[in-house]
């Protein structure tokens, strides 16, 4: 069974030597995080828990400077960080879940996506 969350986050970062995002500007991200596991006692993960290893693997975004945590902040490396962070917390805290998709949007109309491949190995987009 999968179960998911969405959070939001306001965000500063520049993306050194880009023509249209070099300087320093803003975004309002949302973040949508899938996680598949077995049921116990009617649930896959308690959603306080999921939100706690969202707030682990997104600490210092909301409100903070994006590239005082990730060298080149694009939408993809943010998503990659985002899933080494969860991917430990839950391997820590819940062995038996798996993230198997985050979607990072930096604008209402653009994304970055990541999902599991079927046979449970991981791949970028």
């Amino acid at each position: 069974m999968k179960v998911g969350k969405i959070v939001e986050f306001d965000s500063a970062h520049w993306l050194p030597g880009h023509a249209q995002c070099g300087n320093l500007h803003g975004h309002r991200f949302r973040l949508e995080v899938e996680v598949e596991g077995p049921m116990e006692h009617g649930m896959v993960i308690d959603f306080p828990d999921l939100k706690k290893g969202i707030e682990f693997s997104t600490e210092g975004f909301d409100h903070g400077c994006l590239n005082d945590i990730v060298e080149f902040p694009t939408a993809e490396n943010l998503i990659l960080r985002v899933l080494w962070r969860i991917s430990s917390y839950l391997e820590v805290s819940h062995p038996k879940i798996k993230v198997t998709r985050l979607k990072l949007w930096e604008t209402p109309t653009n994304y970055a996506l990541w999902e599991q491949e079927n046979n449970g190995s991981k791949k970028e987009q």
